[in-house]
């Protein structure tokens, strides 16, 4: 996915977040860790949104701590050290020159030193200082994020700490859309439209769900887009029905209506748009009624 947007970006944002935190205070946000599919294998990696949204950054293993202490304001990436082995099987780590360049932020150390850098900050606030995480969490049944971990450990490290939930600021900042990013709204808007008029050029009785999916995936493709914001529906017949329908793996037979629901991302800002279109290219009669009325809703 091309970098489009310029690191005044997110230094501002970073500088409006800063003015909300109180005196004596960090925040502390985790990129994310590549989970295990199986053996050696990972899962494709996608990054907290809270820490590309003040970064840029969609990498692994990566924290950014942001300090106030006397109305000083101090910012930190930290890194993962290089590995030249490493860097043989999976490629070279981030550099504090592409990281700089990316974020706008000027000052970095290694993963390894974070926690004495944390510790650090901590002590010289003499009992008195906040710890902002990001905290949401959907289901009960979720696994524990980085920052919900984290925040089991300082706590017992550091009794007198307190932890708040930095999600409040960040959904405040992130409500009004600067002009940079409605760029990527109206990109990831206008691919999404060159993938819908594909799949309904391509369209015809019999055409199994999954073919239409995957004319999709290579209009995303060829525009750059790598990771889906979410799962697509693409649902024939009855199967439209079905509010979360995500299996995409029907016949769509002459007569029946394609629901589509769906959206390509550009850097993580998503479109989301919903169309229904004959597979024949025909709309019946009375098809054409049900469609009118929808639209009207």
């Amino acid at each position: 996915m091309p970098l489009t947007m310029d690191p005044k970006e997110f230094v501002n944002r970073r500088q409006r977040l800063a003015e909300k935190m109180p005196d004596h205070s960090a925040l502390v946000l985790f990129s994310g860790v590549l989970k295990t599919r199986s053996g050696d294998d990972k899962y494709p990696f996608s990054p907290n949104r809270s820490f590309y949204y003040l970064t840029g950054i969609a990498r692994s293993k990566l924290i950014l701590m942001i300090t106030k202490r006397a109305g000083i304001v101090t910012e930190t990436l930290f890194l993962q050290r290089p590995n030249e082995l490493e860097a043989k099987w999976t490629g070279a780590v981030l550099s504090d020159q592409e990281a700089r360049k990316q974020s706008g932020i000027e000052h970095f150390d290694y993963l390894d030193e974070w926690l004495q850098s944390f510790g650090t900050f901590v002590r010289r606030c003499e009992g008195k200082c906040s710890l902002y995480l990001d905290l949401y969490r959907d289901q009960w049944s979720d696994e524990l994020t980085p920052a919900e971990s984290f925040a089991e450990e300082a706590q017992k490290k550091y009794r007198t700490l307190q932890i708040q939930d930095a999600g409040p600021w960040l959904k405040e900042l992130r409500m009004v859309k600067s002009p940079a990013e409605i760029v990527e709204i109206k990109r990831a808007i206008a691919i999404t439209d060159k993938a819908i008029r594909r799949m309904w050029s391509h369209s015809r009785p019999g055409i199994m769900e999954y073919e239409l999916e995957a004319h999709y995936d290579f209009t995303l493709k060829s525009h750059g887009v790598r990771e889906l914001p979410y799962l697509p529906i693409i649902a024939s017949g009855l199967n439209a029905t079905v509010l979360h329908y995500e299996d995409n793996d029907q016949r769509a037979e002459d007569g029946d209506l394609v629901l589509l629901d769906l959206g390509a991302a550009s850097n993580y800002y998503a479109a989301d748009i919903s169309r229904t279109f004959p597979v024949n290219g025909r709309f019946t009669e009375r098809q054409k009624g049900r469609s009118r009325r929808k639209s009207k809703k």
